[in-house]
């Protein structure tokens, strides 16, 4: 394993820093120090793995501090923001009103897609409902098979499966 020396630590610094502004400029609203500290905390852990016959020490890094960083870009963007149904609206006449007053039938439809869809769920079991929890609340199969500890196509193979029990059930997507 590579030591790190105070120059090394400097320049992983400046590397952060530069990715920072490349992933997390613009609209994005996300606390900068945890990036720069989660992604540094990411170089060190995985220093173990660094082969130097696979490659030189700086690409190993910018490849840690990149993989770090799109790793949080998509868990930022997978958080989503409620709002409440009583939040008040501009009309567009100078008038207000509340959210649930504007709220047309699409929503209703997409409500009653959701509760058949969680009635069908209730007749998996529980490891299987996790699973398509997991993959409905927005996680990649990649990142599926990185939490279970296991290959992506067992991922998707018992996405597979859970589908087609759930069309056996008559509920289908």
């Amino acid at each position: 394993m590579r030591a790190l020396s105070d120059v090394d630590v400097a320049e992983c610094q400046r590397l952060i820093e530069h990715k920072l502004k490349r992933y997390f400029n613009g609209p994005v609203t996300v606390d900068r120090e945890d990036v720069r500290s989660t992604t540094m905390l990411q170089i060190l852990l995985r220093m173990t793995a660094y082969d130097s016959s696979r490659g030189s020490f700086w690409t190993f890094v910018d490849q840690v501090a990149t993989s770090s960083m799109v790793d949080q870009l998509r868990a930022h963007r997978r958080t989503k923001k409620l709002v409440s149904l009583n939040t008040p609206i501009p009309t567009g006449d100078g008038q207000w009103r509340e959210l649930s007053e504007t709220v047309g039938c699409p929503l209703d439809e997409s409500l009653d897609t959701k509760i058949d869809l969680s009635v069908a769920m209730q007749g998996l079991p529980e490891p299987d409902r996790k699973l398509l929890q997991e993959k409905l609340d927005g996680f990649t199969p990649v990142e599926l098979a990185k939490q279970y500890g296991v290959a992506r196509g067992t991922i998707h193979r018992r996405l597979r499966a859970i589908y087609r029990k759930l069309r056996n059930q008559r509920y289908s997507f």
